[in-house]
Parts: C-alpha cells; structure tokens; sequence
C-alpha cells in the first residue's frame, strides 16, 4: 500500500496551541467516489517513518445505510438507500467469521429481499459484515456476534454518511415491528414514512450542539 497511489491528497492548516493541551480540529476530506479509504496524515510532507508522526484511520463513503437487528435466532440486516431511505433489494450481505491467526472466512453470501432485509443465520463467534451494491460499499465497523441472549427488540443503528460540504449527516428511520404469532425469532420489522421524529444531538462535552 506505501508503494501505490494515492485517491485524494490534501493539506489541513493546524491552529497553535499556546496552552500545550490536546486539541482536535474536523478536516472533510476531498473525496468524492464512493468506497472504503485509508486515510493516513503525516507531519511531513514526504510520510517518511522516521523522524516523523503518522495517524491513520478507516474511512466510508456510501450511500448505503446497514442497520443490525440482534434476534434470539440470529438477526436480521436492513439495507436502505441513505440519500431516500428506500429500502434496497438485491444487496450482496457478505458474513465473515473473524480469524485474527490466519484470515477472516466467507461463511454467508446473501443477498436483500423486497424489502431491503436479510436474516444472518445463528453462529456462535465474532463476525465481520460487509454489504455491497452496484458501486456502494459499507463495512460495519464492530463485531458481529450471532445467537447469544439478548433482548429482542435491541437495536443497533450506524447512521454515518459523508457527503461534500458536508462533515458528517445523520439519518435515521422510525420504525415498528414485534412478534408475528408469538414467536419471538420471527419479526416483523418495516419503516413508517412521512413520520416527523425529533433528532438532539450532543457533543462530546454533552453540550446541545
């Protein structure tokens, strides 16, 4: 990867810290394909290691917007479009199964029905998930794990989407759902259009931002 090319390069003006404590400055990066980046930023111009410091981060850019549903009997992915909130059919849902000695597995290749979702068959060890279609690509960034107690109606939503002129945009999609007949392992989950929600974003002071 040192050796090839890079997508984008930019320089970012750091303001002076006369008071010597950690400060964090927002850079949006000129990106504007769609794909999965490695974003590296150097003191120096030419990133040698030496004499040198270096940070680097993972960064997406997708319209697709992946939320993980956690079900007593596996769960289920819900695919949407982020700039409409549609549901996507026909997205490829890559499970890996996370191996840091020798190298992630493929164990689930599966694609989004009508309406956007797919259930994850129960496997009892970390996971790696990755959804795909057309040019979009989205990697979830935490663990997966499948089959373990939870609560069923626990929901985990990531919502990051990055678009120019733009830090960060954050979408979210009411929704509703419970047990078909009872069973708990079978739910019904579907988006509610046209419903106004209220959204209070806090930073990291906890401050109304």
């Amino acid at each position: 990867m040192a050796r090839s090319r890079p997508a984008a390069s930019f320089q970012a003006e750091l303001p002076p810290t006369p008071d010597y404590r950690d400060h964090r400055t927002f850079v949006v990066p000129p990106l504007t394909a769609p794909g999965f980046y490695l974003i590296v930023a150097s003191a120096r111009e030419d990133f040698s290691p030496k004499d040198n410091q270096l940070a680097a981060l993972f960064f997406q850019r997708s319209d697709l917007v992946v939320s993980v549903r956690d079900e007593d009997a596996g769960a289920e992915v819900m695919v949407q479009s982020g700039a409409s909130g549609e549901p996507i059919a026909g997205a490829e849902v890559l499970l890996y199964a996370r191996n840091w000695n020798t190298r992630h597995k493929l164990v689930a290749n599966l694609r989004t029905d009508a309406g956007g979702a797919v259930r994850l068959p129960v496997r009892y060890e970390s996971h790696l998930l990755i959804v795909r279609y057309q040019d979009q690509l989205t990697v979830d960034p935490d663990d997966l794990y499948l089959g373990r107690d939870r609560t069923v109606y626990e929901s985990r939503k990531r919502f990051h989407l990055y678009r120019p002129q733009r830090l960060s945009a954050l979408a979210d999609d009411p929704l509703e759902g419970g047990p078909l007949g009872g069973n708990a392992a079978k739910l019904n989950w579907r988006t509610l259009p046209n419903t106004k929600i209220k959204v209070i974003l806090y930073d990291a002071n906890h401050e109304l931002s």
